[in-house]
């Protein structure tokens, strides 16, 4: 009995690992666009930024910024959906209970997510550095 209970407990773990895996691609994929979406389409801002004197750390903290707000919203916002979501998984299931879950793993995974975030940010720096100041400004929107 007890043996069979491990064996459920390691597939079950197995499975968690392998959702939070994808759930980290796609949290990195999702990312990733978006932050490219923004900076595309701000280009002209961000040549006037350079422009007007601003360095390249301070165009990037300002950009950045926006994505850094706005990913801790949503971490807040997903960590408390992920609750209701285990607990309707977990009574769906008749198998464990919301205590089970360590308090840890919801702090790991809003630091993974941050972390995620300045890797994509460190990724699109060089996008921010090749906006040209004059190319940008002379173009018509």
């Amino acid at each position: 009995m007890l043996r069979g209970l491990r064996r459920n407990t390691a597939k079950l773990l197995s499975v968690a690992v392998v959702v939070m895996a994808f759930a980290l691609l796609l949290c990195v994929f999702v990312i990733y666009n978006l932050t490219n979406m923004n900076t595309g389409e701000r280009m002209r801002e961000i040549a006037t930024l350079k422009v007007l004197g601003y360095t390249e750390r301070e165009v990037a903290a300002y950009i950045y910024r926006e994505i850094l707000v706005m990913a801790i919203i949503g971490t807040i916002l997903g960590v408390a959906a992920g609750c209701g979501l285990i607990c309707f998984v977990l009574a769906y299931l008749d198998f464990g209970s919301f205590a089970d879950v360590a308090w840890w793993s919801y702090l790991l995974s809003a630091v993974l997510v941050l972390v995620f975030v300045g890797i994509v940010d460190l990724l699109l720096m060089p996008k921010i550095r090749s906006v040209g100041m004059t190319e940008s400004l002379k173009s018509v929107e």
